[in-house]
């Protein structure tokens, strides 16, 4: 059932076509949440990475690029002792959202394939299993879809209103004004949203950082395994924010 339930998310994010997986790998694309650090030669801000496939990413929140310049993508995040923590990357288009201050910026890889291999790009792609070698059972932890969704966060004694800003079957990455201690039980409530009932997972608050770029802060729960009942739940909010980007556009 999981299985099932996982293909049809990376359907829903490739478009809906009714091509085999395999042979739509280099067009797939997931809707993501990631903090990254883009240098322009001397320069330098932070942004997010809202899209990410095995040609390129989508950056949003960027300062002013134009169509050729040549960057570098750095994760803000932990990455593996032995993966290249910069991507350098061309950009292809930028843009201006409509009916927002937020700038949109697509771009594709170019860097080395032996650089590619060894970076944080590609350690995620496989965990997500949008890769050739995608045979290995953990990467169900990583399906994630980006989000926008109102929950509240309990850890310890502290109780806060979130948004949810990205959702996994494995975790979730919540925004919330407060400051948390890291390291201690915490349970995440959502909905009920539409159809979708309420749903109350338990986890533990493994890290917490303050988000400039957000003016708020930024905690990342890591979920234990839910019972049948409540994963087929999850399954269900995370194939409906899915739903809702596709149809926003995003």
């Amino acid at each position: 059932m999981l299985d099932r339930l996982i293909e049809g998310m990376k359907a829903l994010v490739g478009g809906g076509s009714s091509d085999p997986l395999e042979e739509r790998r280099t067009r797939v694309r997931l809707r993501c949440y990631y903090p990254v650090r883009v240098s322009t030669g001397e320069q330098g801000f932070r942004s997010v990475v809202t899209d990410l496939g095995p040609a390129g990413m989508r950056l949003k929140f960027v300062e002013p690029l134009k169509r050729g310049d040549e960057i570098l993508v750095t994760l803000e995040e932990d990455v593996p002792p032995d993966a290249v923590a910069a991507v350098r990357c061309q950009v292809v288009w930028c843009r201006k959202r409509r009916f927002s201050a937020d700038r949109l910026a697509g771009l594709r890889y170019d860097d080395s394939e032996e650089n590619l291999d060894r970076s944080w790009v590609r350690c995620i792609l496989d965990s997500l299993g949008l890769r050739e070698d995608d045979s290995s059972p953990q990467r169900r932890r990583w399906i994630r879809a980006e989000s926008a969704l109102p929950g509240l966060l309990e850890a310890g004694e502290v109780t806060s209103l979130v948004q949810v800003m990205d959702l996994g079957v494995g975790g979730a990455l919540l925004q919330s004004p407060q400051t948390m201690p890291v390291q201690q039980r915490a349970s995440v409530c959502l909905g009920p949203w539409d159809e979708l009932p309420a749903l109350r997972l338990e986890g533990e608050l493994v890290g917490s950082a303050e988000d400039p770029l957000l003016a708020s802060n930024l905690h990342r729960v890591r979920f234990d395994s839910p019972p049948p009942r409540k994963l087929k739940l999850l399954g269900d909010y995370i194939i409906k924010v899915l739903r809702v980007r596709s149809v926003a556009g995003r």
